[in-house]
């Protein structure tokens, strides 16, 4: 049995204009394939394979959210330097519960479950 890396492409979905860049077609497009052998075959049947790529890609796609969300972290500590922490305030939190929540989720669907 061997697992490959093939290029499926998925709908966009969401508002226009978010999630059109290069890195984020990489990102929609990539899934895993896995080709079983005859025994292996019985158990994991092409309806179970493609739940499994659907988790694969959901996950994939949360850790993607996660890193945008890091990126954002990394541009309110350049806003921090020039004195405008209180106009804000009110961004820094949102992007700070935004990426927490998403932290426990990720942690969550991956261990606890």
């Amino acid at each position: 049995p061997a697992a490959a890396a093939m290029a499926a492409p998925l709908p966009t979905t969401g508002p226009p204009g978010v999630g059109t860049g290069a890195d984020t077609m990489g990102v929609r497009c990539f899934t895993l394939k896995y080709r079983t052998s005859w025994p292996l075959s019985i158990v994991f049947s092409r309806s179970l394979l493609l739940k499994y790529q659907v988790i694969f890609r959901h996950l994939l796609y949360c850790r993607y959210v996660e890193r945008k969300l890091v990126e954002v972290w990394v541009d309110h500590q350049h806003t921090k330097e020039l004195g405008l922490d209180a106009s804000f305030s009110p961004s820094y939190s949102l992007r700070q519960r935004m990426l927490h929540f998403c932290r426990e989720y990720i942690y969550y669907a991956t261990v606890e479950v």
